[in-house]
C-alpha cells in the first residue's frame, strides 16, 4: 500500500509541476536544469536550450547550476534504489561519480523488485 500511495503522489507531483518552456520563459533556468538533473535526463546544450526560448550566456550557466545539483540527487545511493524500484532505466548518467558501481547495484536492486512487483500484479490482474 505504501508503494502505490508512493507511486500516486509521485504522479500527482510530477502532473503540478511547470513545464520547461513555461520555467525557460519563467527565467527559472536553475530549476530547469535541477529538474533535468533530478530525473536523470542529459544535460542540455546552449543550442538546446534556445529551442525553449533566447537564453544569454548567464542563463545558461544558471541551467548548468541547476543541473550540477540536480544530478547530484539523482545519483544518491537512495535515489538510485528507487529509480529502480519505479522502473526507471540507468543509462549511464552518474559515470563520473566515484560511487557509480555502488549506485549501479542499488538500481539494479531496485529494478528487480519492481520486475517481481510488476509480474505479480500482471498475474493477478489477469485471474
Amino acid at each position: 500500500m505504501k508503494l502505490i500511495t508512493a507511486i500516486l503522489a509521485s504522479i500527482f507531483l510530477f502532473g503540478c509541476s511547470a513545464t520547461d518552456t513555461q520555467l525557460a520563459k519563467q527565467d527559472q533556468w536553475e530549476q530547469l536544469g535541477f529538474n533535468d538533473g533530478a530525473r536523470g535526463k542529459h544535460q542540455r546544450s546552449a543550442t538546446e536550450l534556445t529551442f525553449l526560448t533566447v537564453v544569454d550566456q548567464d542563463q545558461v550557466e544558471k541551467y548548468n547550476n541547476g543541473f550540477v545539483r540536480g544530478n547530484a540527487q539523482f545519483c544518491n545511493l537512495d535515489t538510485a534504489y528507487e529509480n529502480g524500484l519505479y522502473g526507471k532505466k540507468y543509462q549511464g548518467q552518474c559515470f563520473d561519480y566515484e560511487h557509480e558501481p555502488e549506485l549501479v547495484s542499488a538500481w539494479h536492486k531496485g529494478y528487480e523488485r519492481y520486475v517481481i512487483m510488476r509480474e505479480t500484479f500482471e498475474v493477478s490482474s489477469s485471474d
